[in-house]
Formats: structure tokens, C-alpha cells, sequence
């Protein structure tokens, strides 16, 4: 090997080793927010949520809170267990992407439904909503499986420093998946954003009607921001980087749901109201 292709490969290693470094960090943060969530509320959980009747609302729940443990763990041995060979890296990246996925597509689905309730649950409003949420999820699995069928993942360049390595990338696709996701949470928060304004003008503040706007509004923002910095980085970033923010927003996606739930029957509980009369879909108190 001559200087020049030493000097190349020197460059590359270093490359690999700062996205990776980097991501790592994230996704730590990302896990660590994740387990202390859990932890936090498990006995609230326990209690409203495990002693509950199976039914939709709880399926999704537990659909939205658990899968992360899965794909954080396929994460952090992509990052530290040195000797995947690439087609073992290669099933770990797709499989943590659509296990992300699908639980980001669960997370939106419960925030639907609570969106839907808010506003009413009219007939006009389910057939703009449901079908707007259906043709988002349609969008996001086709572009992830396109991205997922070209991304190319490799085994470690340097196997006793770091995981795999992203090879090759089709960021402009995956981006799509994004700009989506930020349409559609832009779109429920300028629609709840109305209704709150109508609401705290004609009803008052009640604690419950405070809870539900505020997890509706606040949460809506924050997972409109983490699609746009997502996209940032799929535009703007050298490929290995489009991982770097997706564990982040999937976490905060199953996080912030999860708490939207747990929020409104904590309130019903508190209101007396039997814990069988507080499904996710459930809007008297809230209208």
C-alpha cells in the first residue's frame, strides 16, 4: 500500500470512527430516556394499563411502549459487538429500521385516535383522518423498503474499534419518509391548535382539558422538530449519519404516546370515573 492509498484509508477509519462515535452517543441518550421512562411509570402502567381488559387501546399501548426494547438492543450490538460479518450488519440495520418504523407508525396511530376524539369523532372528520393516516403509513413503508433493499452495510473496517459500517445510502428516499411524517404531525397540530383556541374560549380550563391540549400541542411539536432534524441530517450529513437521530425520535415517539395515555386515565381515575370507561378513543371528558 502506498502513502496515498494509506493516507486514504487512514482518513475513512477516522470517518467511521467519528459517525460512529456520534451516533453512539445519541443513541445511548436515546436508550437512557427510554429505560428511565419505563422505569418512572411502570407501576402507574401496572395498574392502568396491565390490569386492564385486553382491547385495541391497550394492544397498541403495549405495542408502543415494548418494541423499542428490541430494536435499542439490535442497536447497541451494531455498535459494539466488532465482528458482525456484513450480512449479519446488514440484517441488523434493516431490521432496526422497520421495527422503528412500525413502532413510529403505532405512536401516530394512538395519537390519531386521541386527536380524533378531541375534535369530536364526526363522521366528515374520520374520513379525512383515518385515510390521511393510512395513505401516510402506505408512503412510509414504501420508501423505507426501497431504502432498505439499496442501503449497503459492511462488516468493520477496523474490528476491535468499531461496529458496521454504512457503505452506501439512499438518503433522498428516506427523506420522503420524513417530510411525510412532518406533513401529517403539522397537520394535527394546526387542527388541534384550533380546537384549543375554540375550547379554552367557550369551556373554561379544566385540569383534564389542560392535559389533553397540552399533551396534544406540545407533543405534536416536539415530534414535528425531531422529523425536521431528522431531515436536516439526511440532506446535510455524509452518508453513515442517516441513523444518527432515527433511535432518538423513535424512542421520543414511544415515550411522549405512551404518556398521552397514561395521562388521561391517571385524570379519570382521579375523577372517579371506573377504569373500564377510560379507553383510548374515549372523548366525554374531553370535548
Amino acid at each position: 500500500m502506498d502513502d496515498a492509498e494509506l493516507s486514504k484509508a487512514l482518513k475513512e477509519l477516522t470517518a467511521g470512527l467519528q459517525e460512529e462515535m456520534r451516533t453512539n452517543s445519541v443513541d445511548l441518550a436515546a436508550i437512557s430516556i427510554l429505560v428511565f421512562d419505563w422505569l418512572l411509570l411502570l407501576n402507574t402502567e401496572y395498574e392502568l394499563i396491565w390490569k386492564a381488559e385486553w382491547k385495541l387501546n391497550k394492544f397498541l399501548y403495549l405495542l408502543v411502549r415494548y418494541t423499542p426494547f428490541f430494536d435499542t438492543i439490535l442497536v447497541l450490538l451494531r455498535h459494539h459487538l466488532f465482528t458482525m460479518p456484513a450480512p449479519v450488519c446488514q440484517g441488523a440495520f434493516r431490521a432496526i429500521a422497520f421495527i422503528a418504523v412500525i413502532g413510529i407508525l403505532a405512536a401516530e396511530l394512538i395519537l390519531t385516535i386521541r386527536t380524533w376524539a378531541v375534535l369530536g369523532k364526526g363522521k366528515k372528520l374520520t374520513l379525512i383522518i383515518f385515510p390521511s393516516y393510512a395513505a401516510t403509513c402506505a408512503v412510509i413503508a414504501t420508501t423505507l423498503t426501497i431504502h432498505a433493499v439499496n442501503v449497503r452495510q459492511d462488516a468493520s473496517p477496523a474490528p476491535k474499534v468499531i461496529g458496521c459500517t454504512l457503505t452506501s445510502s439512499t438518503n433522498q428516499i428516506l427523506s420522503v419518509m420524513y417530510v411525510f411524517l412532518m406533513v401529517y404531525d403539522g397537520a394535527l397540530l394546526a387542527v388541534m391548535t384550533i380546537r384549543a383556541i375554540s375550547v379554552f374560549r367557550n369551556r373554561g380550563t379544566s385540569e383534564l382539558v389542560r392535559v389533553v391540549y397540552r399533551d396534544g400541542l406540545v407533543y405534536y411539536v416536539y415530534l414535528f422538530v425531531l422529523s425536521l432534524l431528522n431531515l436536516i441530517v439526511l440532506l446535510s450529513f455524509p452518508t453513515g449519519y442517516e441513523l444518527l437521530l432515527l433511535i432518538l425520535e423513535r424512542v421520543m415517539h414511544a415515550v411522549l404516546a405512551c404518556r398521552v395515555v397514561l395521562h388521561i386515565r391517571i385524570l379519570g381515575t382521579r375523577s372517579g370515573i371506573p377504569l373500564e370507561l377510560i379507553p383510548l378513543e374515549d372523548s366525554r371528558s374531553c370535548t
